[in-house]
């Protein structure tokens, strides 16, 4: 029979033979390197995460630069891409699994759960950008981990404690760069209609904190070394520019 900790388990499996198949197959192709080619954006990235070492480099808070920085610094100033590649594979793992659970929590559906789960863990772009030294990986994930961390907490009824940690989890998903907005304001907008009908507002304002926290901290951080735009960038120059030609 096909149970709720079955469809974990394959998730996870497959997640996993999955990755290590595709690291064998990489590990000895020139995209192995593209980090180290020069003006590349993955280059950049690197440089930009040395935090305290270069003049140039101000810390911005992004869960990427941050973790890239952490590997750098604990590998005493060398950066340490392997161990990048395999946390954001551990990314994607979870993800695939957050993916067959939230289908079971939305569907109650075994099979469909399952189907996600798998196609999540094997979707080829997903593993490529695991594999490289951009931070989608770790944006879209968290993101998703938002998603079913809400309706884990709605579940749960929105208690303090499921409200909180989805709420830090929304304010991290604002870290970095703007594209989380809308679906932020959607997801505060619908936990206060849940809970203003049930009447516990006091757990809507959990939630709230839970998010002005994270992303609320970030940008102090980000304030304290000179950046102006809050928790993320002002990518809107850049785009109108890029998408202008000029």
């Amino acid at each position: 029979m096909l149970n709720k900790r079955k469809i974990i388990w394959v998730t996870a499996v497959i997640a996993i033979i999955t990755r290590l198949v595709f690291y064998a197959l990489f590990a000895g192709t020139m995209f192995r390197y593209y980090h180290q080619v020069s003006g590349l954006d993955m280059q950049t990235l690197l440089h930009f995460s040395e935090w305290g070492n270069n003049p140039d480099v101000q810390p911005f808070f992004t869960i990427h630069r941050t973790v890239i920085y952490l590997l750098w610094k604990f590998n005493n100033g060398v950066h340490a891409v392997d161990a990048l590649f395999l946390l954001q594979s551990i990314s994607g793992i979870l993800g695939a699994v957050a993916v067959a659970d939230l289908i079971l929590m939305l569907t109650g559906r075994r099979k469909a759960a399952l189907a996600g789960g798998v196609l999540y863990a094997v979707y080829l772009p997903f593993l490529i950008y695991e594999f490289s030294v951009l931070q989608e990986t770790f944006a879209g994930n968290v993101l998703l981990f938002a998603v079913w961390s809400l309706f884990y907490a709605r579940k749960r009824h929105f208690a303090l404690l499921p409200s909180l940690s989805s709420g830090l989890l929304w304010g991290l998903s604002l870290t970095g760069r703007p594209v989380a907005v809308p679906v932020v304001l959607a997801a505060v907008t619908g936990v206060f209609l849940w809970c203003r009908r049930r009447k516990i507002l006091k757990n809507w304002g959990v939630f709230l904190l839970g998010i002005l926290l994270t992303a609320g901290g970030a940008s102090v951080f980000n304030h304290i070394h000179g950046w102006k735009n809050g928790p993320f960038y002002n990518v809107l120059p850049y785009t109108v520019q890029y998408n202008t030609g000029n």
